[in-house]
């Protein structure tokens, strides 16, 4: 981790859950300046093709959420999860819904502890991810009825996963990668039960990147219905606020997945809320230099900001 990328915060980390002993870890973040009193709560989900990354691996870590969850002195809760290929898609689905139950059981006491006076105010939740993390606030929003998530900030996420990039016609390279070979010696050599939370690449990149170029992340992900934003859409009545960004070029997660998803959701909730801004000529974590105040972010924040402090 590194400190400076943090600078402007104060750092802490405990356990929200345990799974056959394994502990699954967050991350805290209180900025340094904030005054004492009740304070908005932004949730940060890391990308990684739920296969590597961690909650302050800081090269996922775009400075633009840091620089935005600073000017509103808002709490960031960044939290890990199960990982393919040990786990599945329903796990890293019981790990959202475990640490959304933690948020409301246990993060103002944690907080309480490492910083006195200041209070999360759980009435006010702006869920933010990257990637495979955007899948994911988007996979929460979606799960939870609770008019506590305010808005959604989704930055290159997979949406429409049932598409021929992900199974019967996966990208031969992603963003400069090479085929790489197959993964499955280091699926026979998983031990059962074994369970992996984090990784800060380049660890583990290898084995995400050779996933989804031998179309197998789906078949690791699952089956089940839950586990597919589009199918999602047919059983909500309500959902957020949503701001996604992507790049035009992404060869990881294509850009046609946030407009498919955008597209349904408007035929299914006419009056939702949404800004979809589509980066010209880049590709995936095109964001991670861009700063708060870039010209291109302003339409959406000034939404989510609306939608979530009023």
């Amino acid at each position: 981790m590194s400190g400076d990328h943090f600078f402007g915060f104060d750092v802490a980390t405990t356990v929200y859950k345990r799974v056959n002993g394994h502990g699954i870890a967050l991350g805290l973040l209180t900025p340094k300046n904030m005054q004492p009193g009740k304070h908005p709560l932004m949730i940060r989900y890391h990308g990684g093709f739920l296969v590597t990354g961690a909650t302050l691996f800081p090269g996922f870590f775009a400075r633009w959420i840091l620089q935005y969850a600073l000017k509103y002195s808002a709490i960031i809760v960044s939290p890990d999860y199960r990982l393919l290929p040990e786990s599945n898609g329903l796990d890293i689905m019981d790990d959202l819904s475990d640490l959304w139950k933690w948020v409301h059981r246990d993060l103002n006491s944690f907080v309480s502890e490492v910083r006195e006076g200041i209070e999360v105010d759980l009435e006010r939740i702006l869920l933010v991810g990257e990637s495979a993390g955007g899948y994911l606030t988007v996979q929460l929003g979606l799960s939870q009825e609770s008019s506590t998530i305010k808005a959604i900030i989704s930055t290159s996420p997979s949406l429409d996963l049932r598409t021929p990039h992900y199974s019967t016609n996966p990208p031969p390279t992603l963003f400069g990668f090479p085929t790489l070979p197959p993964m499955d010696n280091y699926l026979a050599l998983m031990k059962a039960g074994e369970i992996v939370t984090s990784a800060d690449p380049p660890t583990r990149m290898p084995l995400a990147i050779s996933i989804v170029q031998q179309g197998k992340l789906l078949d690791l992900l699952g089956t089940e219905s839950r586990l597919y934003p589009m199918d999602q859409l047919e059983r909500i009545n309500k959902f957020p606020p949503l701001f996604i960004t992507h790049g035009e070029n992404d060869s990881a997660v294509p850009m046609q997945g946030s407009v498919n998803f955008v597209e349904k959701l408007k035929k299914v909730l006419p009056e939702s809320q949404i800004v979809l801004y589509v980066h010209p000529g880049v590709d995936h974590g095109f964001d991670r230099t861009a700063e708060a105040s870039d010209q291109w972010l302003q339409e959406g924040l000034n939404m989510i900001t609306e939608a979530w402090l009023g």
